[in-house]
């Protein structure tokens, strides 16, 4: 597997010749990239394996080394979260959010439904939404 940004470029540019070269076929080669980011995904998020990443780690100093190929692997903190649910001022400011969201959603749904433009009782001219969108693929692995 590649381990440098170099690696994984060529790797990438030589797997993308391979499929558009039109020798397997595409929609294997579709399922075989999405399983190969799921387990990518399972195997990062596995608490063992990055309890013994971050293990191995802590051997170095402050947590960080570099990898022969000059890859730097560190320690980090991540889903850092904070708790406001004590300052009063704040829970109001959110629920105030929570009814602008609320209304924003509302009107958003309201125009996405014209088929032409519309005025308003104050005589303001309401535009349907704009739809864009692109075709994409999507892939259920049992």
């Amino acid at each position: 597997m590649p381990s440098t940004k170099s690696e994984i470029e060529t790797f990438i540019a030589l797997a993308k010749l391979a499929i558009l070269d039109g020798g397997d076929d595409p929609l294997h080669n579709a399922v075989q990239i999405t399983a190969l980011e799921k387990v990518t995904k399972g195997l990062r998020a596995d608490p063992e394996i990055r309890e013994m990443v971050c293990n191995e780690l802590m051997k170095y100093e402050r947590g960080t080394t570099e990898i022969g190929n000059g890859t730097k692997i560190e320690i980090c903190e991540t889903g850092v979260k904070y708790d406001y649910q004590d300052d009063h001022i704040l829970n109001d400011l959110e629920e105030k959010k929570k009814a602008i969201d609320a209304k924003i959603k509302e009107r958003q749904a309201m125009i996405k439904t014209l088929k032409a433009s519309q005025f308003d009782q104050d005589g303001i001219e309401i535009k349907p939404a704009v739809r864009s969108s692109q075709t994409n693929y999507k892939i259920t692995i049992k």
